[in-house]
């Protein structure tokens, strides 16, 4: 099974290691934030190893579910065809939780460096690249558009992929780019709603595209 996970274990590890550097650096006692409201004001704060350990161990954790889908997907020959896919999302996913952890580290230390907007953009180009490897997905239980319908058909499965690319590719595109140029608030309330288009409009075409199916097959 060729899913090597190189880049996204080196992301890991450097995280999990500068996370743990800074915790021995800074005062127990340092007000960490960890919480911004919609109008970016801090509203939480906690210790330095309350808020930089959880969010390096999730890190840990996500890459740790990447690794073992070789052991727990039971269409493993599409897991196999779908290796290159899964190495770059997970690649991708992995060194977006890095950049927040990183951003997350250097606030601790006093630099202000956690700008809503930048995680707009970060999260638009996240999605950008997911998309981008949807259609080189297989059919599996772990990763891609899982509905029933996918998992019942594989023509189902790779028209839904195609389509969910294209939403995923211009969606991620237009939620960075609105980001660049509108208030933080703005950009959310319109991410939210692109987000909300680029989920359920691939679940309901996955559906039609299977009830399609199903009546070809009976006529």
């Amino acid at each position: 099974m060729q899913i090597k996970l190189k880049a996204a274990s080196i992301i890991t590890a450097v995280t999990v290691g500068a996370a743990v550097l800074a915790c021995l650096m800074l005062d127990p006692a340092t007000e960490v934030p960890v919480h911004w409201n919609i109008h970016g004001e801090v509203d939480r704060i906690t210790t330095p190893l309350s808020a930089l350990m959880p969010p390096a161990l999730l890190q840990l954790l996500m890459l740790l579910i990447f690794a073992s889908l070789r052991f727990i997907e039971p269409r493993k020959a599409n897991l196999e065809k779908s290796s290159k896919a899964i190495n770059a999302s997970a690649t991708a996913i992995i060194a977006f939780m890095g950049l927040l952890e990183g951003a997350l580290i250097a606030q601790a230390f006093g630099y202000n460096v956690m700008s809503g907007n930048a995680i707009l953009v970060a999260t638009g180009l996240l999605l950008v690249v997911v998309g981008n490897y949807l259609p080189k997905l297989r059919s599996g239980f772990f990763m891609g558009i899982r509905t029933p319908w996918t998992l019942s058909s594989e023509q189902v499965w790779h028209k839904t992929h195609r389509l969910g690319s294209r939403l995923f590719v211009l969606g991620g595109l237009t939620i960075a780019l609105l980001s660049l140029v509108l208030s933080s608030v703005m950009a959310l309330t319109l991410m939210m709603g692109i987000v909300s288009i680029m989920v359920l409009v691939p679940v309901a075409y996955s559906w039609w595209l299977w009830r399609t199916e199903k009546l070809n097959k009976s006529n």
